[in-house]
């Protein structure tokens, strides 16, 4: 399947721990509290047209408070289990070709800013996949005097990019069920060997004796580019018992036909 198309976007993106707080100073009051807003879209795959790309990010905030926003990139990689992690750089990095502006923006309250991005990636480059995340992080308010008893939180919340620069395509296929013992759920096993990120959604259930005991939905995940993800299953109605069960479902891709799975699975 050909990902040479327009810019996609992604609103959502489950369990990526793209949500990131910094803790700048350990006091307590009842009064403190952080800004709200929020980032979208949160996963951009985008090809390139003749080296270059364009993209927006929005900035919402739909408090009552105006927010002070740093707009900055870095490298970032999705491992097997511990999902999204900044990462130091790597060949195909694409933070020096990303341009943006503004760097720093105030967003009024109930106002929506948009910070235009600039993809450029030279002809001589190697085809490939280029990623990067784009953070927009919070800024403190200094001017405030603080005392023992302020705490400050910054938030900085990652919007992804994944640039193709040439052909390609994604070869995904589920491989198989495990228990993972350090959340006492379910996890399924993706892999993506194909030189395209994805970002499909997904719908699950769980049987015992032919019974339905559980079922859950992802509404999206991303899968790297020649990589494998263990995707933890949310359960709703609590730890599973000991037993032999059966999980199926389907990952369900845009403008693909869906891919069904069906594994066995034992919980200790």
């Amino acid at each position: 399947m050909s990902y040479l198309r327009k810019v996609s976007n992604y609103r959502n993106l489950a369990a990526s721990c793209l949500l990131l707080a910094t803790i700048t100073g350990f006091f307590f009051d009842k009064s403190a509290q952080a800004s709200s807003y929020s980032v979208g879209p949160l996963v951009t795959i985008v090809p390139l047209d003749r080296s270059q790309a364009r993209a927006t990010i929005n900035v919402i905030n739909p408090g009552d408070q105006p927010v002070r926003v740093r707009i900055y990139v870095e490298d970032f990689n999705y491992e097997r289990n511990a999902g999204f992690t900044i990462s130091p750089s790597h060949p195909y990095s694409a933070k020096q070709y990303l341009q943006f502006s503004p760097r720093e923006i105030v967003v009024p309250p109930k106002v929506t800013r948009n910070v235009r991005v600039n993809i450029l990636i030279p002809a001589s480059a190697p085809d490939g996949e280029y990623r990067a995340v784009v953070f927009a992080e919070e800024l403190s308010d200094n001017s405030k005097p603080q005392t023992e008893s302020t705490v400050v939180v910054n938030f900085r919340i990652g919007s992804v990019f994944f640039v193709t620069k040439g052909s390609g395509q994604t070869d995904l296929s589920p491989l198989g069920i495990e228990w993972n013992p350090s959340t006492g759920r379910p996890r399924l096993l993706v892999s993506n060997k194909g030189s395209i990120s994805t970002n499909p959604a997904m719908q699950w259930k769980i049987e015992r004796d032919a019974k339905e005991v559980d079922s859950g939905s992802l509404l999206s995940f991303i899968v790297q580019n020649r990589s494998e993800r263990a995707i933890n299953l949310e359960t709703k109605k609590g730890k599973l018992s000991s037993g032999d069960y059966t999980v199926s479902g389907q990952i369900q891709r845009a403008k693909a036909a869906p891919i069904p799975f069906s594994f066995k699975l034992k919980v200790p």
